[in-house]
């Protein structure tokens, strides 16, 4: 899969520099996840980060919320961004079970994804910003195919 249009948000999570700071959306997003979580305490709960360039967010989410047991997994169009979150996070020692080259707008990409995870899909789907770039909306039913039922 290439991606060929230069985006200049991605030349910023390409530089393998720490920031000392989240972005205030992934606290909110958090936010919302540990009020799904708190009723009663998930085991094996599967999150996944669609576009999840440099890890940020599942750094945070690996700090956030360590009292669940969630097994985080990163995907993204670019293999280069997973190439950084993967190097950002073994470093931290922060575990990912896998890392996904994922085209959320390519049913065939989604279908590949659910093939390599035995049609296993995702408790928790996160994904800020991406769905911010399509200009349709038939990237949903793509989506929804990733939820475990």
């Amino acid at each position: 899969m290439e991606f060929s249009k230069k985006r200049l948000h991605d030349s910023i999570y390409l530089k393998k520099e720490d920031r000392n700071f989240y972005k205030q959306s992934f606290y909110e997003s958090l936010s919302i996840i540990e009020d799904f979580l708190s009723p009663k305490k998930f085991r094996n709960l599967n999150l996944i980060d669609i576009g999840s360039s440099n890890g940020e967010f599942l750094e945070l989410t690996s700090f956030k919320l360590s009292d669940y047991n969630i097994n985080l997994f990163a995907a993204d169009i670019r293999e280069d961004l997973l190439d950084v979150s993967r190097h950002r996070l073994e470093a931290k020692n922060i575990h990912v079970h896998d890392y996904f080259q994922l085209d959320i707008s390519s049913i065939a990409s989604c279908d590949e994804l659910l093939a390599k995870r035995n049609g296993t899909g995702f408790d928790v789907i996160h994904m800020s910003g991406v769905h911010g770039i399509f200009d349709k909306t038939d990237w949903l039913l793509n989506l929804f195919k990733l939820v475990n039922k």
